[in-house]
């Protein structure tokens, strides 16, 4: 609290106005959360790397805690970017070479006039160039190299012809758009590597595994080779630490695959279970099950210590005695409806289990939305202690199956028995007999409109959903493949910010092309 009273104590000597600054331009933060590659747990880095807002904020030490001032007075801080070694690639050997030849320049003082800023630290650096040049051996090759590389050797051979290149002291200098001269590289191998990829992985390091754009800038002030951006923008696409620790900016992988449409009320139905309730006469879950064709609810009310057992008999008596045997369910993953007895059961009954993939609720999107609904009923018509819930829910499941579907176009008591219950009296007249022929055609003919209405609505949920999804990656079993962290759980200590963001890569075993996604 102290901090931030002196936080705006110091703020307030300022007219100031708060502006968002985004990324791409705020490279102060941009610094300060980068690390680099070849750091070790370790290491220590001169103050000048960090900002120093503490000792600027209270120049006499009175109110800052003894570990800083330690830190202060020393002069040195220890880097908090900690790489397991086990995960560094095998390029940072080379990485290292390239971090010896960078001189650190530590503080002789704490004094406040002598702290660099971190822009002042990063520019004062060394260029690649100055790192290559000190390269003596390298510097040779390609110079030697010269003469292997078809496009350089027709230069050397006839260099008063191509006016766009000079050659001073055995290397050809051409000029870069800022009309600066930088070195030409030909394309041979050194030490069993492209030239051209050792200077890209170079830099690609040095500046922090940025992307193609910046990377191409940042190598174009020094260095040429026909094709240059061509070779960096494939190199960044294949290095093995961006793939593991960028996030991915694309759309969704893979178009909509809608479930199959069921042709006979409850031939197919979905099931889900309703967050916990406050108890209430020995229930606190509701038991969701709809019909996928008809969209009829059946609301079950469960105990959280249900078993699948108990569940099975919950629903041979509320579901198959009323409906029969369904042929498929669709339900999520939990853990009553992948036990061995649920299994078990319906595959001695023959119906298929249909499990949502994992994290992707829309594959049972009927029952999501239906739960929606059943949450939002009951929240306008529960009492204030929330204890009569279980009273409600047969009205519940009546106003749902009276409700028009928005799918269908009608009520699912329509679909299921060929006309709409009638919840209160109307007036006694003459009454009026309906032909059993035409009221069982009558019935059919609502089946048929609705079922072409699910189709309709299944083609517009493909398009809609189809705008946030690119077309379907093209898998095939033994290729490899990185592996989001998303939805993993972490080993314990372990920040996620500073987690990778795939793991792998890992080999495809089996590929489903066509499964709901």
């Amino acid at each position: 609290m102290n901090r931030q009273i002196r936080w705006n104590e110091y703020m307030s000597q300022f007219q100031y106005k708060i502006q968002y600054v985004e990324g791409a331009t705020n490279k102060v933060v941009d610094c300060l959360l980068r690390y680099y590659e070849n750091d070790n747990a370790d290491e220590f880095a001169p103050i000048q790397y960090y900002a120093n807002a503490d000792a600027r904020l209270d120049p006499e030490w009175d109110d800052l805690p003894s570990n800083r001032i330690a830190e202060l007075c020393a002069g040195m801080i220890q880097c908090s970017a900690q790489l397991p070694k086990d995960v560094q690639e095998s390029r940072g050997q080379e990485a290292s070479e390239m971090a010896s030849h960078l001189p650190l320049v530590t503080p002789t003082s704490g004094a406040k006039d002598e702290d660099l800023t971190i822009a002042e630290s990063h520019t004062n650096r060394p260029p690649l160039k100055a790192h290559l040049e000190q390269d003596t051996p390298f510097l040779a090759a390609v110079q030697k190299g010269y003469g292997e590389d078809p496009l350089f050797r027709k230069v050397v051979e006839s260099p008063t012809e191509f006016s766009a290149f000079v050659i001073r002291d055995k290397t050809i200098y051409t000029k870069n758009c800022q009309d600066e001269e930088v070195i030409c590289i030909p394309r041979v191998l050194y030490r069993h590597r492209m030239m051209t990829e050792i200077i890209i992985d170079r830099g690609h390091m040095t500046i922090g595994h940025y992307g193609p754009q910046k990377m191409s800038e940042y190598i174009r002030q020094w260095f040429w080779w026909p094709r240059i951006g061509r070779d960096i923008e494939k190199f960044c696409v294949t290095c093995g630490a961006c793939q593991t620790a960028k996030p991915r900016n694309h759309l969704q992988a893979g178009l909509l695959h809608s479930l199959p449409i069921s042709r006979f009320p409850w031939n197919s139905i979905a099931m889900d279970f309703v967050s916990p309730f406050s108890r209430s006469k020995g229930y606190d879950y509701l038991w969701v099950v709809i019909c996928r064709l008809t969209s009829m609810v059946h609301l079950v009310p469960v105990n959280t210590m249900s078993t699948a057992s108990d569940i099975a008999e919950l629903y041979v008596r509320e579901i198959v005695r009323l409906h029969g045997m369904p042929e498929s369910i669709v339900s999520d993953r939990d853990s009553k409806f992948t036990s061995k007895f649920w299994r078990e059961l319906h595959r001695l009954l023959g119906a298929k289990l249909l499990m949502s993939t994992l994290f992707h609720p829309q594959t049972d999107g009927l029952s999501e939305r239906t739960i929606r609904s059943v949450s939002q009923i009951l929240w306008s018509i529960v009492s204030p202690n929330q204890l009569d819930w279980i009273d409600k829910i047969p009205m519940v499941e009546f106003a749902l199956n009276s409700a028009m579907s928005a799918t269908t176009g009608f009520a699912p008591f329509e679909l299921n028995y060929g006309y709409l219950p009638r919840m209160i009296g109307g007036l006694h007249g003459t009454t009026k007999f309906v032909d059993v022929q035409e009221f069982a055609q009558r019935a059919l003919a609502n089946l048929e409109m609705a079922h072409d209405a699910i189709i309709e609505s299944h083609t517009h949920q493909t398009f809609q959903a189809n705008k946030l999804r690119q077309e379907e990656l093209e898998f095939t079993t033994g290729s490899k493949v990185y592996l989001s962290m998303q939805n993993l759980a972490l080993p314990k200590g372990r920040a996620r910010k500073l987690m990778p963001k795939f793991i792998g890569p890992y080999e495809i075993t089996d590929v489903h092309a066509t499964t709901s996604n």
